[in-house]
């Protein structure tokens, strides 16, 4: 029994996995190339091209190997081979997403390294999915990715190698923790189907013996009319036998009862709650305490399909109604997520996922179907978004945030005609106070100077800091003159306030770097960054504590020298100066007296 249901088990994993050979080999044909093309800039040839080889030979082969599971008459039989040689795809796969991770190092940009970060953190995010029903298949083709980027974050990106080890640790227990689960979700799925197949086997047997039982008595009942008058005795025998009989297909019937409860228990224990809608009637049963589950009293959400739909958040109403609707003669799968409302007046985040019972011309009569509260993935969800976008340290801003910031607001500043001014504020003395008094105390003074500068700012404006001592404003819809230089001042006013920690006034003072937007010449967010950062040190040199405006046609002149001297050179490579000399001579004498060199590009 137990090897039948084991074999059953890795027979239905198999099915799982082949089914989603072509989306995951499609996908993985997908990135390679966009990646080739992508990173085409960024990673050596030779190296990008022998990892995209690798992973488009890896995703054939997964094409191919799917064709012969089709193919194959055994695969029934011999799920453990087929399952084997999908693991050993996967872990090509994996060593193709680990080589992906190898990049990092060669790569130019950090846009370009966020981008491969992104793309496996992705794919491992993809491959729950497609590779959960088969967790040595996951494992197989997430652990060389999830092993290798961590120690590539921590030795190639110093200054957020902590938050984003940090983060990855925490997205990669995530995505281990959810494969981990689907993975025995669809174990005991597969356990309930073998489990009711079994029973309806038993049960078809059960119903064969009671149909040969009936055939009996209607032949000793035959036999008997012929016989009663002259084998009273013989009626009487056979009446005790057929009472015999008629009690055994009572006990048949309570067993079979028994046996109907018991699925039932099971359905109901395999998931948090599971529904049957009637389309016909527009009713809805609940397998499972919904009322407990949500603290009502019994009865009040379970009554009806409209008791259950009042709960339903009302953002998410309109379109539940949606769906009823059009499931009322769809057949695909029902996957929907909402927001149902809690007795204590809150709100959960449910999954529905159901599947339709057909009649004879095809439309769905019933939908069976399982609701699973996936608040704390929610909220986990959004606890890492928020990581990702914030420094940890002041809950301000960090660059990514920053950046996108920065890009809404030029979008912002070009559609109304408005000025832009960024500021790059560097604190002067901090590290004389971080090297005095311990790293605890800068950080309580960073903290305390992230919120004062916070709230000077006006609606719409953005601090963020990008590491250490460094932070960087967006300021909008700021005039030249008194009100721009006001608030500079103010800004550079509030930075050198001291600040009183454990008894101990604490002081700095700030280095301003400021630029513009719009300017002669178009600029985009990176290059506005790097004009502030320039104008930050001209204010250093200057003396500190004060603030410097880049000097646009300044740095233009200077770019279009070094344009101008670059071309030099470059013609000076290429032979493209032709010398010339052009003899002197002595009109009187006409004797040559010298020559004058020319030279002509």
């Amino acid at each position: 029994m137990e090897q039948g249901k084991s074999a059953f088990i890795q027979s239905r994993q198999a099915q799982a996995i082949y089914a989603n050979a072509i989306p995951s080999a499609s996908g993985i044909l997908i990135i390679a190339a966009a990646s080739a093309y992508g990173l085409s800039d960024a990673v050596p040839a030779p190296l990008l091209s022998l990892w995209t080889i690798w992973m488009l030979c890896t995703a054939l082969l997964r094409i191919r190997l799917r064709q012969q599971y089709l193919g194959a008459a055994d695969r029934e039989r011999t799920p453990a081979v087929w399952t084997h040689h999908f693991t050993i795809n996967t872990a090509l796969a994996g060593i193709g997403w680990g080589g992906l991770c190898l990049l990092l190092p060669h790569t130019q940009g950090a846009v370009y390294q966020s981008a491969i970060i992104l793309i496996l953190l992705g794919v491992m995010g993809a491959s729950v999915p497609l590779l959960s029903a088969y967790l040595p298949a996951f494992i197989a083709s997430s652990m060389p990715s999830a092993l290798i980027l961590p120690l590539m974050l921590v030795t190639q990106l110093q200054e957020t190698a902590l938050l984003l080890t940090g983060a990855m640790i925490l997205f990669l227990t995530l995505i281990y923790y959810i494969t981990v689960k689907s993975s025995r979700d669809r174990i005991r799925g597969y356990t309930l189907e073998h489990e009711k197949n079994t029973l309806l086997e038993r049960l078809n047997a059960e119903v064969e013996r009671r149909r040969l039982t009936q055939d009996q008595l209607e032949y000793h009942q035959k036999h008997l009319e012929h016989l009663i008058e002259e084998r009273t005795l013989q009626l009487e025998q056979s009446n005790r036998e057929l009472n015999r009989e008629i009690e055994e297909r009572k006990q048949t019937q309570q067993a079979l009862q028994v046996s109907e409860e018991r699925f039932r228990i099971a359905g109901k224990a395999a998931y948090d709650l599971i529904f049957e809608w009637d389309v016909a009637a527009g009713s809805i049963e609940w397998h499972g305490d919904i009322d407990g589950i949500l603290h009502y009293p019994t009865g009040e959400v379970s009554a009806t399909l409209h008791t259950w739909l009042e709960r339903i958040h009302p953002d998410d109403i309109d379109a539940y109604r949606e769906i009823i609707e059009r499931y009322r003669s769809a057949t695909d799968p029902l996957r929907l997520q909402h927001r149902v409302r809690h007795h204590d007046g809150g709100y959960r985040h449910w999954s529905n996922h159901a599947i339709p019972i057909l009649d004879g011309q095809g439309r769905p009569s019933r939908w069976i179907g399982v609701c699973t509260d996936i608040t704390e993935q929610i909220e986990h969800q959004r606890q890492l978004e928020y990581a990702a976008h914030h420094d940890i340290l002041t809950n301000l801003p960090n660059r990514i945030l920053l950046a996108d910031r920065l890009q809404q607001a030029l979008t912002q500043a070009e559609r109304r005609h408005a000025r832009l001014m960024v500021a790059y504020l560097d604190l002067d003395g901090f590290k004389e106070i971080n090297d005095a008094h311990g790293h605890s105390i800068g950080d309580h003074l960073l903290i305390n100077l992230a919120s004062r500068l916070h709230e000077i700012l006006r609606e719409g404006d953005t601090i963020a800091r990008l590491g250490g001592d460094e932070f960087v404003l967006v300021l909008l819809d700021v005039q030249e003159g008194n009100e721009r230089a006001s608030l500079l001042r103010r800004i550079l006013d509030t930075t050198s306030q001291p600040v009183v920690i454990d008894d101990k006034p604490l002081q700095v003072s700030g280095s301003l770097g400021v630029t513009v937007y719009p300017q002669p010449h178009e600029v985009n967010a990176d290059q506005l960054l790097r004009q502030a950062d320039q104008a930050m040190y001209q204010a250093k040199l200057l003396g500190k504590n004060r603030y410097h405006l880049f000097d646009t046609e300044h740095d233009q002149d200077l770019r279009g020298h070094q344009e101008h001297l670059l071309r030099i050179y470059q013609g000076m490579v290429k032979e493209e100066f032709i010398l010339h000399y052009q003899p002197k001579v002595n009109m009187h004498s006409g004797e040559l007296i010298g020559v004058e060199a020319l030279v002509r590009w």
